[in-house]
């Protein structure tokens, strides 16, 4: 597979695209965000750093951040155009602007000119009319990208939901003209709706999910019985377990996209999306193959480092030179379909192999050793679009440090007894992290930022990294999980 098969970065400039004002985004002020300036001293985050991330260290009220997504829109306050957001169709957007830039894109054959609702391709296994496994030489790019955020039946698509899902379909979908494409995934739970039996069963779910108006025309729907019939020598099908069987399928039966970002819906991103996404696959577009794991079990932190290439050299010492993960693994019936090392020893590379790639997969949360919850099961993930059924996916994190100093206690490579990390994130979930599956935190930031509300119904107990002037609450650019609402 060609090098950077994507190469997003050599795009000609997006043509403008429609936003829900019906607008060109290029031309709607009141589509945008309004940025801040603060007297208060750009926080440092306890893990990540939008320097070597290369973000914006920006600041935004709620409203400068999802005012133009309808936050405040009933306030008589309200300086923007209000939108009829129920006459709002994503879908239609999302195709539009696509056809528009159709020109910017390889393989535009593959282009759909209808919306997901429409384009129903979901199929039982042994109705399918699709080959089970695709070939990889086959594998042409179209430097397009899937944003797959995950919902379910009878899930809350509260107010606060919908300003981020609107924030993410404009800032990362139509301002790239195209190159990202937001999917709704939804859960059925009922069996008894047996939506692969046929097109009305299907629609019928659709109309009872909860899922709003606005949102139906990029919803793909699926279920326990597609999952079973797909993974029939599985026995675990429940997404807590299995949370990328359907994004394999989905990747199986559109393979219009290159690649593919995973998202839960209690996610929040505090700045824009758009140029978040596409900074992260950039920095990891520039990462080196050699010790990328082992670079993945540590947390990067300002605090420790003076610069990421200062962390990565004391990785590499840690490690001698050496690296756990090089090349395909032979045998036990797995079979590899990525490039092989240019070495054969990783001591013998000086970190160029996978330079300028795209990434094979993208996790910036903490990455544990799979052999402590796996005994028997090993694979090396594709590097494309998902095929082989492999996935490219990805889950955000950066994590701002709370006024109390914490201790990084086994985060440091010269602490370590064999070049991995053996910190545990949980002791510090509610002291600090923003990105843990168990912190509050985040709803904490949540609340004081868009109501005014801590702990005590007052800003009294503001979190660190937020700051306070002119009677408004400022939050800086980073991203949260999770915010339950």
């Amino acid at each position: 597979m060609p090098t950077n098969p994507a190469g997003l970065e050599t795009l000609a400039g997006p043509v403008p695209c429609h936003g829900a004002r019906g607008h060109l985004l290029s031309d709607s002020p009141d589509d945008e965000l309004h940025y801040e300036r603060v007297s208060t001293s750009y926080p440092v985050p306890f893990i990540g750093s939008q320097t070597e991330l290369g973000i914006d260290r920006s600041w935004m009220t709620a409203d400068g951040r999802y005012g133009p997504y309808g936050y405040g829109q009933n306030s008589p306050t309200y300086n923007r155009s209000v939108v009829d957001w129920n006459s709002v169709d994503w879908g239609n957007l999302q195709q539009k602007c696509l056809e528009r830039n159709a020109h910017r894109f390889p393989n535009t054959t593959s282009i759909r000119t209808t919306s997901l609702a429409q384009d129903v391709r979901f199929e039982l296994f042994e109705q399918r009319k699709i080959p089970a496994t695709p070939s990889w030489h086959k594998f042409e790019p179209t430097r397009r990208t899937a944003i797959v955020l995950r919902a379910y039946q009878g899930f809350e698509y509260t107010e606060e939901n919908m300003w981020n899902i609107r924030s993410i379909i404009t800032e990362a979908a139509l301002q790239s003209g195209g190159e990202y494409e937001v999917i709704l995934l939804v859960n059925i739970f009922d069996r008894q709706l047996n939506i692969t039996g046929s097109r009305e069963n299907y629609e019928k779910a659709l109309e009872g999910a909860g899922i709003p108006n606005e949102l139906r025309s990029i919803a793909l729907l699926w279920d326990d019985q597609l999952l079973e019939s797909w993974y029939s020598a599985v026995d675990e099908h429940r997404s807590m377990w299995q949370i990328n069987q359907p994004l394999q399928l989905l990747a199986l039966h559109y393979p219009e996209f290159d690649h593919f970002w995973q998202l839960e819906m209690d996610q929040r991103f505090m700045g824009h999306v758009g140029e978040y996404m596409k900074a992260t696959a950039k920095f990891a577009r520039q990462e080196p193959r050699k010790q990328a794991l082992e670079r993945a079990t540590y947390p990067y932190s300002e605090e420790l480092w003076t610069s990421y290439q200062e962390f990565s050299t004391d990785v590499d010492k840690a490690n001698n030179g050496s690296s756990r993960a090089w090349g395909p693994v032979e045998g036990s019936g797995i079979y590899p379909i990525g490039p092989r090392p240019p070495t054969d020893h990783a001591t013998e590379d000086d970190f160029d192999w996978g330079v300028g790639e795209e990434a094979d997969v993208i996790v910036t949360s903490f990455c544990a050793d799979a052999r402590v919850y796996m005994h028997a099961y090993d694979e090396e993930l594709a590097k494309t679009q998902s095929d082989d059924e492999n996935e490219e996916t990805s889950r955000l994190k950066t994590n701002w440090r709370h006024p109390e100093k914490l201790p990084f206690v086994g985060y440091h490579p010269k602490d370590s007894p064999d070049g991995l990390s053996h910190a545990n994130p949980q002791s510090f979930a509610n002291r600090g992290l923003t990105w843990w599956w168990a912190s509050e935190y985040p709803r904490n930031i949540m609340d004081v930022w868009l109501y005014g509300n801590g702990n005590n119904g007052t800003t009294e107990d503001l979190p660190g990294m937020l700051a306070t002037e002119r009677g408004q609450v400022f939050a800086p650019n980073f991203v949260m999980h999770p915010v339950k609402t």
